[in-house]
């Protein structure tokens, strides 16, 4: 049995609880599409990869069956305990797993910067939330490094987040379906840039005058003279 096949044949019970008491999957668990997993699993076979996630679940269990050198930050400690205890459950080593409990706006800035080789954007989904985790977190990719995104369908993802990366040649899309994406990075240039760098790269282009402010340019241009000229013949009339 693969190691994906070996998380789903016994999913986890990870998010039956949140700390406001809402939000909790009806199931006992939010998970994304199989072929995500099996993205990640192809793209850490050597154990010891150093990799991160927002958000908590069956993709921290799989981490740790990877054998991963993995991050995780989750802001509810119901969730984390839950998943630490399937771990133990299982016998499934979480040496070198290392758990974050807080708000990943907040966490995210203080952790080490180490090199990562793959980062999972799943944590919160609501704009600016991934945006942020994107920042803190793919900053820290090498070169050739993978960031995978999922629940692209939903605005604060698609629209907030990926129309970004999509425009940036720094960053080439190597898998994506209507669930989730993943992007390499291909450059080892910081992240943080003026915008007129990304002007220049062809990320954006300065939008143009809309009708209505070339209709009223044009008459502000050829009234005044038409004007002028009614006038003078009228005057010459008299």
């Amino acid at each position: 049995m693969g190691i994906v096949d070996e998380l789903f044949a016994d999913l986890p019970q990870i998010h039956v609880f949140t700390e406001d008491g809402q939000g909790a999957a009806p199931a006992g668990l939010w998970h994304t599409d199989r072929d995500c997993y099996e993205f990640i699993a192809s793209r850490c076979t050597t154990p010891g990869t150093r990799t991160l996630e927002t958000g908590v679940g069956m993709s921290t269990v799989l981490f740790a069956l990877l054998g991963t050198d993995h991050t995780c930050v989750a802001p509810f400690p119901a969730e984390v305990q839950a998943c630490v205890g399937y771990l133990d459950a299982h016998n499934i080593s979480h040496d070198g797993l290392t758990l974050h409990v807080g708000w990943s706006e907040d966490v995210l800035p203080t952790l080490d910067a180490t090199p990562l080789d793959l980062v999972l954007i799943d944590g919160g989904h609501a704009f600016p939330f991934p945006v942020i985790d994107w920042h803190y977190a793919s900053a820290r990719l090498r070169k050739g490094g993978i960031v995978v995104v999922d629940d692209r369908q939903l605005p604060a993802v698609s629209e907030g987040l990926l129309q970004f990366i999509d425009r940036d040649p720094y960053w080439r899309r190597i898998a994506a379906t209507p669930k989730w994406c993943a992007y390499e990075r291909v450059t080892e240039r910081p992240m943080r840039e003026g915008w007129d760098a990304q002007h220049e790269r062809g990320m954006f282009a300065f939008p143009g005058p809309s009708l209505s402010t070339r209709a009223q340019d044009l008459a502000r241009r050829v009234l005044p003279p038409l004007a002028k000229r009614l006038v003078r013949r009228l005057t010459l009339r008299r």
